[in-house]
């Protein structure tokens, strides 16, 4: 058996190379690829501007070559292939398939439920709500695999991998050991087995976590809204073992009331069964619970089609974001029940 069939993963990829969209930086999530935070997280979804395509190098003999896909891979863009939003919609391109919202009336401020029919609660997203996860993640990679190890690539195959998480076809530690595996592979590095590929993964989150850090508006969110009574909680699409160790090091136990996490639930946000489980724990009912996330599909579209009210958090580039119908978009938690 040779080392990738050893990892129990799908067939590798070939070399890639990805080619953003027109305008673009050539690696918009690498720490030097000259992008905002503002201008990286002013689209709709995690991957804002770059429609990134992949590209079979090792193929290329003409310039028609350039629309080959390896296998395994969503063909058209690197967003996994779904159902469209009610919210969105798409414009194809010579560079790719952008898709944008329907723009409708927006408020930069949003409110709590009423307390006053009964308890009342606030779910809150991890990653990049209340942690700077995009902030760390790209050094941390460069740190582990070097400098070649650009992290649109790594996002990328984030973006191809995590619908099957979500979906329920793979654990959250299967689509850890998919994406470091293909990721290897677009290096041209050998895919070791699943021990040492658990171990490099290891390394790469130990130097994730080393720098985490909230954002400055949490605490005094936190502060807030535990003293105005209401029940605070965690709904996160993640490993439950990791982000339980990352609430415990950044200080948040204390303020927290339920912590659900999808891989111990087996639920994964925008299903409706894990919104309806997170406040079953919170003891808040749906109607007097919001939900604050910065995903519009898992956190803002998953809590709205769940009956939560519905808070998308678009840190720094709330100019940049459409409105949505029902969704109240701000760009900090300052802005929440103020």
């Amino acid at each position: 058996m040779n080392a990738w069939a050893a990892t129990g993963l799908s067939r590798p990829l070939r070399a890639l190379r990805y080619t953003p969209a027109r305008g673009c930086p050539a690696d918009p999530f690498s720490p030097s690829g000259g992008m905002t935070d503002a201008e990286r997280t002013a689209g709709i979804g995690a991957r804002p501007y770059a429609v990134l395509r992949p590209v079979r190098t090792d193929l290329l003999t003409s310039d028609e070559a350039e629309d080959s896909l390896p296998e395994g891979l969503p063909d058209g863009n690197l967003e996994q292939d779904r159902a469209p939003s009610p919210y969105a919609m798409e414009r194809r391109t010579a560079d790719g398939i952008h898709t944008a919202a329907r723009s409708v009336t927006r408020s930069s401020t949003a409110r709590l439920p009423d307390r006053t029919a009964g308890p009342a609660g606030v779910l809150l997203d991890m990653d990049d709500t209340l942690v700077d996860f995009s902030r760390a993640s790209p050094a941390a990679l460069a740190e582990v695999l070097g400098p070649e190890g650009h992290f649109a690539t790594w996002m990328a195959l984030t973006d191809h991998w995590y619908p099957q998480f979500t979906s329920g076809k793979l654990s959250y530690q299967e689509l850890e050991r998919n994406r470091l595996a293909d990721m290897l592979t677009v290096l041209g590095r050998p895919v070791p087995g699943t021990a040492d590929l658990d171990a490099l993964d290891a390394r790469r989150k130990r130097a994730v976590e080393s720098r985490l850090r909230l954002y400055p508006d949490v605490l005094p969110f936190l502060r807030r809204v535990r003293a105005a009574g209401y029940r605070i909680g965690i709904l996160s699409n993640s490993d439950g073992i990791q982000q339980r160790r990352r609430i415990a090091q950044l200080g948040l136990e204390p303020w927290l009331d339920a912590i659900t996490v999808s891989s111990e639930s087996g639920l994964a946000k925008p299903s409706p069964e894990s919104f309806a489980l997170a406040c079953g724990r919170l003891g808040t009912p749906p109607e007097r619970t919001v939900h604050i996330g910065d995903s519009l599909e898992n956190d803002a579209l998953g809590a709205q089609q769940a009956g939560l009210a519905a808070v998308w958090l678009c840190r720094n580039a709330l100019d940049g974001v459409p409105a949505l119908e029902g969704i109240t978009a701000v760009e900090s938690l300052d802005a929440v029940f103020r």
